[in-house]
């Protein structure tokens, strides 16, 4: 289970890299897409939700950099690489 400190450090860098998001891609759309993983993961008992929660909260994180490049960059891949430097920086893999 993750520990408070580093729970809390997520959601701080999801709501500092989205809180201006544009074009429904800000925090609060990271709050939603938190809230229907939740309810998702209600139907698999097994689901880690460590890894899910932390994979709702960061899904997004690179969507700042896709539209300042205009869609050149793909958030989703972008992210994916930002989103593993972060959580090493927390320790976690």
């Amino acid at each position: 289970m993750l520990s408070d400190r580093i729970r809390s450090a997520i959601f701080a860098e999801a709501r500092r890299r989205l809180e201006h998001g544009e074009g429904g891609h800000d925090y609060d759309h990271t709050l939603r897409v938190l809230v229907n993983a939740r309810d998702i993961a209600g139907k698999y008992p097994n689901c880690d939700m460590d890894v899910l929660e932390t994979s709702a909260i960061l899904h997004d994180m690179a969507r700042p950099e896709e539209t300042a490049s205009q869609g050149t960059l793909c958030h989703a891949q972008i992210g994916a690489e930002m989103a593993l430097a972060f959580l090493l920086e927390l320790d976690l893999s």
